[in-house]
């Protein structure tokens, strides 16, 4: 793109100053400080004080534009400075006078830019009025009118797709206009109709969370070491016995390094045959079994002695007559009899199994049961 001073700029760039010809006082004049040849690109004069930035000057018959100028150097282009304006190129001696002149190119530099900017607007004799905008209405040819639809390639139709979005969209309400009014990180949460409140995760002794307002990611929460937490209201049901040796037990899972304490009178689990630990470090056994065993064992010794006495005595007296015992009174065999035996046997059988499930030295171990 041309930038010398007289080369016409407009309308594939805008002109500016240097181009349309810095101009001075038609008497400024200095002289050449050097003596300069016929291809030199810089010269530099006694003062150039009084030049403008840009412009041309004569030295002898040449005429010699320039673009720039640092204190007293001028800089002249390499295509089309030196021998302007239809003068030659030639040598100068140092002290050759040196003028800021005005050329015909000043006038038609001018002239051309008006003339493309001209063309550039077309004919047309009307004048706008409020709210006008200059349009072409042919080639060459501009007037000044109204913005109308067909002024916009494809605009009706660009209108329907707008208006077709608009429809399908979500309608503005108070709960979206809540939303954006939130102006934290965190999570939102909907605290009343037409209402949202910005929320985070908080640590506790207990807990400690990762990301707890979910910025960077998915929050996550961890367990502090040495928590003891404290159960109240758990009904355990059917919890799944295991043998330990002989006693039942029942497992109670929970993380490495975490301090669980079950207190179990608070629960109401009772674990029948075990040790339990309480919160102080002491333990205590459940003494049901201690209760119940001791007749259990009483009858089991009583019925042992019974049959090693009768076998005794019937080995030491194989001829004796058998003793047999009188009573007042001797009730007659009747239904009621024989029913009353049967549930006073079946009473006793019942007592000394259930009492044999309550210790582990005589029965196998069976589910603990949990009360409610």
């Amino acid at each position: 793109m041309p930038t010398n001073p007289g080369d016409t700029q407009f309308p594939t760039a805008l002109p500016t100053p240097d181009t349309l010809f810095r101009v001075v006082n038609f008497d400024t004049s200095t002289s050449l400080d050097t003596t300069i040849t016929s291809g030199s690109l810089s010269i530099i004069l006694t003062d150039a004080s009084l030049y403008p930035a840009s412009g041309a000057i004569k030295i002898d018959d040449e005429i010699i534009f320039y673009t720039s100028k640092a204190s007293n150097t001028l800089t002249i282009p390499a295509s089309g400075g030196r021998g302007a304006d239809g003068s030659t190129a030639a040598a100068h001696s140092a002290g050759a006078t040196v003028r800021a002149v005005a050329i015909a190119r000043h006038h038609m530099v001018l002239a051309e830019e008006i003339a493309a900017l001209a063309a550039k607007m077309g004919t047309g004799a009307d004048t706008p009025a409020n709210g006008e905008v200059l349009i072409s209405s042919g080639a060459g040819v501009s007037g000044w009118r109204t913005l109308a639809e067909s002024d916009v390639a494809n605009l009706a139709a660009d209108l329907v797709t707008l208006a077709a979005g608009i429809a399908a969209s979500q309608p503005l309400d108070a709960d979206l206009t809540a939303i954006a009014a939130l102006g934290s990180t965190g999570f939102a949460a909907r605290t009343a109709s037409n209402t949202w409140a910005q929320r985070t995760f908080s640590n506790s002794s207990s807990i400690t969370w990762t990301n707890p307002g979910g910025v960077a990611g998915d929050p996550s929460a961890a367990v502090n070491q040495g928590f003891s937490p404290t159960w109240t209201g758990i009904h355990i049901y059917s919890p799944t016995a295991r043998s330990s040796g002989s006693s039942p037990y029942l497992t109670i899972n929970a993380p490495a390094d975490t301090n669980l304490t079950v207190d179990t009178e608070a629960i109401g689990v009772s674990f029948v045959g075990a040790t339990r630990q309480h919160a102080d470090g002491t333990t205590q056994t459940n003494q049901r079994e201690y209760v119940f065993a001791f007749p259990t064992y009483s009858a089991i010794v009583a019925l042992g002695l019974l049959v090693g006495v009768g076998t005794v005595r019937s080995l030491s007296n194989p001829t004796g007559t058998p003793h047999i015992a009188s009573f007042a009174e001797v009730e007659n065999l009747t239904l009621f009899l024989i029913l009353r035996s049967f549930a006073a046997g079946c009473s006793a059988v019942a007592r000394t199994r259930s009492t044999a499930h309550c210790s582990p030295s005589v029965c196998v171990p069976l589910t603990a049961p949990a009360t409610t």
